[in-house]
C-alpha cells in the first residue's frame, strides 16, 4: 500500500470515528430529551389536589401528546431529511454518470491517439518502402 493510500485509509478511520461519536452523542441527548418531556408530560397531567382524574384520562391525554409530537417529527424534521437524503441521491448519481463519461471520453482519446500513432507509423514505413523500391528500380534502370 503506497503512502497516500495508508493517510486516506487514517483519514477515513478517523471520520468514521467521528461520525461514530457524534451519533452517539446524539442518540444520549435524545434519550434525556426524551426523559424530560415524559417527566413534563407527567407534571403536567398531575391533578390538583382533590382533583382526581381517572386513568384513561392519562392516557388518552399522552396518546394525544405522542400523536401530536410524531405528526410535528414527521413534518419537521423527517420530510426534510428524506429530501435532503433525495437530493444528495440525485447529486451522487449525476457524479457517477460525469465520471463515467469522462472516463469513456479518456479512453476514446487514448484509443484514438494510439490508432492515429500506428496509422502514422504504418504510413511512414509504407512512405519508405515506396522510397525504397523507387530509388531501386531506378538504379536497376541506370545500371
Amino acid at each position: 500500500m503506497d503512502e497516500s493510500a495508508a493517510a486516506y485509509e487514517v483519514v477515513d478511520r478517523e471520520a468514521i470515528r467521528a461520525l461514530d461519536l457524534q451519533r452517539s452523542s446524539f442518540d444520549s441527548l435524545r434519550a434525556r430529551v426524551g426523559f424530560l418531556l415524559s417527566a413534563a408530560t407527567i407534571e403536567c397531567l398531575e391533578p390538583a389536589e382533590g382533583d382526581a382524574q381517572e386513568l384513561s384520562i392519562i392516557y388518552r391525554d399522552l396518546v394525544l401528546f405522542a400523536e401530536e409530537a410524531h405528526d410535528y417529527n414527521r413534518d419537521e424534521h423527517l420530510k426534510p431529511l428524506t429530501n435532503y437524503f433525495r437530493l444528495a441521491i440525485t447529486l451522487l448519481t449525476a457524479e457517477i454518470v460525469a465520471w463515467v463519461v469522462d472516463l469513456a471520453i479518456r479512453k476514446d482519446a487514448s484509443h484514438g491517439e494510439a490508432s492515429s500513432d500506428r496509422f502514422h507509423q504504418s504510413d511512414a514505413a509504407v512512405s519508405g518502402r515506396r522510397e525504397a523500391a523507387e530509388i531501386g528500380s531506378v538504379s536497376v534502370l541506370n545500371g
